[in-house]
This record gives C-alpha cells, sequence and structure tokens, in this order.
C-alpha cells in the first residue's frame, strides 16, 4: 500500500524513546506547531518534536501527572485536559511548560494541575456535550458516565448514565421462575436484568474473569435464585441473587456468596446438571471433570465433592445421555467425545485422592478433515492458476508464428511450467 498515493499520505515518522522507557500510548494530542503530546503508561505527559521526545511532564517532587496510563489528551485556549485510567481529570496551564528550558540530562518539567476532577471511573474517552461543561466520560470497566467539569469550587456529581459489561459476555442463563437473565462477563462482572421492565437490577464484580454459569432450578432449590458461577482461576462461586426485598435470607445484600470450590487448577469452561438433579459436573481447561454432589439443605443448596475423571483434553461442553440418571457426554478440545458413568453418591476408595478410577469411560475421536479440505482447494486454486497461465503461453506462442513463419520454437520448453512446486 506504502506504494499508492494514498499510502504515501498515511506514512508517518518514527517516533525514538531515546533515554526514556519505551511505553505503550493510549492518549495522543498534535499541537499546531508540529509538536506532538502523548501518555505513557506510567502517566506523565511526552512532548515530542520531531520524532523524539523534547520533554517529559511531571508533577511537583517527580509525582506523576496521573497514577496509570493517561488515555485522552485534549487543549483549549492554551490549557491542556488529560484524562487516565485513574479515573481523574486533569487541567494543566501549558504555557509554563512552553517557556520551560530544563537542562540537557535532565528534560522534565514540573507543574501542578490549576483544576482536577475526580470521576471514579477507568477513563477512556470523553466528548463534550454542545454549549455547556458537562461531557459524557466512557468507562473502562463498562458503562457512560455524565461529568461536571465546570470551572467553580462547588461541581455537581458525576452521574452513571449507563452500566454494562467490559468485555466479552461468556454465559447467559434466564431465570426459572420470574422475568430476570443473568449475563456473566471476562470482566469478573455478574448482572441482572429484569427484561420485563428493560432493566438493569443489580451487578457485582468478582475479582477473576468469568467463564460459565448455570442457574438452578426451583426443583433443586425453592428459592430459584441461586447461580453456579465458574471462573477462570478454577474457582466455583455459588451465589444467591436477591431479586425481591425480603425473598431470600439476606436482605441487606443483593448478591451473597453462599459457597466457594476450588476443584480444578484452572479455567472452569463447562457445567452441567443431571436429569435427577443429584449430581453438577464441572468441566476445566486442567483435562478434568469434577462431580459434586447436589445436597438439599436449609436455607440453600450445597455442594459436596464426589471426584474427579481425568479427560484427554481440555472440556469444552458437557451434556447428559438421554433416558440416563448420571451418564455424562464430554467434549474435549481436541475431538474426543467421552461417555462417562459417574457416581451420584460419595465412593469408598476417594478418601486419599478425589481421582474416580473406577468409572466406566467410552470415547469416540473424531478426525478434523478442516486441512484436508483446505489443501484440495488450494490444489484446485493451483492448478487453474496454471491453466491460465499455460493459455495465456499459448496464445502468445501462436502470435510468435504468425509473427515469424520460419522461427523455430521448441513448444514443449516454451509451455513448460516455470514456477516452482508449491509445498503443501
Amino acid at each position: 500500500m506504502s506504494s499508492t498515493f494514498t499510502g504515501l499520505k498515511l506514512q508517518g515518522e518514527l517516533g525514538r524513546f531515546g533515554k526514556t522507557e519505551i511505553s505503550d500510548i493510549v492518549g495522543i494530542l498534535p499541537l499546531p506547531d508540529e509538536k506532538v503530546l502523548s501518555g505513557c503508561q506510567w502517566g506523565n505527559v511526552l512532548v515530542w518534536e520531531a520524532g523524539l521526545i523534547k520533554l517529559e511532564v511531571c508533577r511537583k517532587a517527580r509525582k506523576p501527572c496521573h497514577d496509570g496510563p493517561i488515555t485522552q489528551i485534549l487543549m483549549r485556549e492554551g490549557e491542556v485536559m488529560t484524562a487516565g485510567l485513574d479515573g481523574r481529570i486533569r487541567i494543566w496551564f501549558w504555557e509554563t511548560v512552553e517557556l520551560a528550558d530544563p537542562p540537557d540530562d535532565d528534560r522534565f518539567v514540573e507543574i501542578e494541575p490549576i483544576m482536577e476532577f475526580r470521576i471514579g471511573a477507568e477513563l477512556m474517552c470523553l466528548v463534550r456535550r454542545q454549549g455547556d461543561f458537562q461531557w459524557y466520560a466512557q468507562d473502562g470497566s463498562g458503562g457512560i458516565w455524565l461529568c461536571d467539569l465546570t470551572p467553580a469550587h462547588h461541581t455537581e456529581p458525576p452521574q452513571q448514565l449507563f452500566k454494562c459489561h467490559a468485555g466479552t459476555i461468556v454465559a447467559v442463563q434466564a431465570s426459572p421462575v420470574s422475568s430476570h437473565v443473568a449475563t456473566l462477563g471476562m470482566d469478573g462482572m455478574l448482572c441482572v436484568y429484569d427484561y420485563g421492565k428493560r432493566e438493569l437490577l443489580l451487578s457485582h464484580r468478582f475479582q477473576c474473569a468469568g467463564q460459565t454459569m448455570i442457574w438452578l432450578p426451583p426443583t433443586l432449590d425453592p428459592t430459584g435464585a441461586i447461580l453456579v458461577l465458574g471462573f477462570a482461576d478454577g474457582f466455583l462461586r455459588t451465589v444467591a441473587v436477591n431479586l425481591h426485598d425480603g425473598h431470600l435470607s439476606y436482605p441487606e445484600n443483593r448478591v451473597n456468596l453462599i459457597q466457594l470450590l476450588k476443584p480444578h487448577a484452572q479455567s472452569v469452561t463447562a457445567l452441567g446438571l443431571n436429569s435427577r438433579e443429584t449430581i453438577l459436573v464441572s468441566g476445566s481447561e486442567d483435562k478434568t471433570i469434577f462431580v459434586h454432589r447436589c445436597v438439599r439443605a436449609s436455607p440453600h443448596v450445597t455442594l459436596e465433592p464426589i471426584g474427579l475423571v481425568y479427560t484427554p483434553s481440555a472440556v469444552t461442553s458437557i451434556s447428559w445421555k438421554p433416558d440416563t440418571a448420571s451418564t455424562a457426554l464430554v467434549g474435549c478440545r481436541h475431538g474426543q467425545l467421552l461417555e462417562v458413568e459417574l457416581p451420584e453418591t460419595s465412593v469408598e476408595y476417594t478418601t486419599i485422592s478425589y481421582h474416580l478410577r473406577h468409572v466406566e469411560i467410552r470415547q469416540l475421536t473424531f478426525q478434523s478433515v478442516k486441512s484436508e479440505i483446505k489443501r484440495d482447494l488450494r490444489v484446485a486454486e493451483i492448478e487453474k492458476r496454471k491453466q491460465e497461465k499455460r493459455a495465456r503461453k499459448l496464445q502468445t506462442l501462436e502470435r510468435l508464428r504468425i509473427e515469424n513463419p520460419k522461427a523455430e520454437i521448441n513448444e514443449e520448453a516454451f509451455l513448460a511450467d516455470s514456477d516452482e512446486e508449491e509445498e503443501l
């Protein structure tokens, strides 16, 4: 693309960090005098000129401008505004930096912000509402805020307009008893929505990435408000969600941790409850499935460990064989399908190890034909290209014979394929 006109316009200058530590950059602001302001991972403002760092701006006593990366830099009427992942917006009087002349061996300029606003969110982007000092802020933790940046001593507190997941949603479960749906995200946030009212009812952020989730049926837990969550750290967390005031035993909280288990060494990838609701099985990246007995207790159901079964590769799905009580169908990453007869109660030989050695396992392995199909398509593509090339050579040969009827041309050598054979 660089050889095209558009490519030439897109080409920029290569910036060199020099003596400054190399850093990822999020926020950047080109200035009219061809200088460039950028943030850095440690929270200072870097001033670039001619592809080199001219100055590094920090606070007094070499404190960073922000306690984290700067995500956006704006300038208006001689003032520079910076926003960072530390949730703060700071305004700087930039003429102080422009007039500074630090020594060549210490290119730092120390200044303090003339104004500061604390939003309390991971600020990713700011957009000004037309005509006033109200700004919309994107929250890296999931959401949008309305911020009052009026240059006065008393400003309106930030207002969260919208809340959501900050990344991929990995699991969705509908309530078996009410008009609620729960979502679990890679950001570790559990959200419960009332889809009848179209509103977010509650949210709770865990300290680990979510992976999978199951909402227990009311026939197993009468409250109908118990979820089992699987996380990337190998933990299972059983939680009770307070969907209605006074409905659960913990009305003062909306999400309550009932039980915490760690059956796996790596990420939990799948959960399955059998038809008789006697066992809950979890699968993991650590190539195991773990069987838990569902104990109907008061006030809520609890999980008791029975044992684990090793699988040939990471578990991707868990289902159940029809018309059986405890025969699990386990899908694995590398094409294996296991049919496993699982116990519904504790076994005597697991007092030392949870390994269920005496379970019956039947295995079916699927062979992928994807690579073979891709190879056949590539062969057909190469053959088509060769035929088109041969047809062009035949046309050229006919033209040469017409233009030079007396010339002797070795047809076999002329039509021979000069391209090297491609390895498939």
